[in-house]
């Protein structure tokens, strides 16, 4: 078995009818995945000639641009690899991008698409209610 990475047999269900294969998972397929990135982190990102990606974990990063732009992004694949943008920091604190990377991660765990289901570009109000939302579900012990 690899270092940080679990096997487990594969049925039917899992994966395109295929019986008796092997199929890895990370560790950070569980409930409680592993974030590397901390408000100082993100906040002191300064632009570089050329772009670059900051993880923090579960395929969210945060994209900081030579102009000095820092955008949040959630990289995930349903029949492709596709990646939603969340939005722009500071407007989207790192922890606010992080309840919608769960919402968005709760759609994709139901074969849903969340670039279908996400507010409308520049729509504050829609993605503070949606922050609501993942908040009050997360505080009362809800699933999202």
């Amino acid at each position: 078995m690899l270092h940080g990475v679990v096997s487990r047999r594969m049925t039917s269900h899992t994966f395109g009818g295929v019986l008796g294969g092997i199929f890895q998972t990370q560790k950070s397929d569980t409930p409680f995945m592993k974030r590397s990135l901390n408000d100082t982190a993100v906040k002191n990102a300064k632009p570089k000639d050329k772009e670059y990606k900051l993880s923090d974990g579960g395929g969210l990063y945060l994209l900081v641009k030579p102009n000095g732009s820092k955008l949040w992004h959630y990289k995930y694949k349903l029949q492709k690899e596709k990646v939603l943008s969340i939005g722009s920091y500071p407007e989207i604190s790192l922890k606010d991008a992080r309840l919608l990377h769960e919402e968005a991660r709760a759609l994709w765990a139901r074969g849903v698409d969340p670039s279908q289901h996400k507010p409308h570009p520049g729509n504050e109000v829609m993605k503070a209610y949606v922050i609501r939302q993942v908040r009050e579900k997360l505080t009362t012990g809800g699933m999202l």
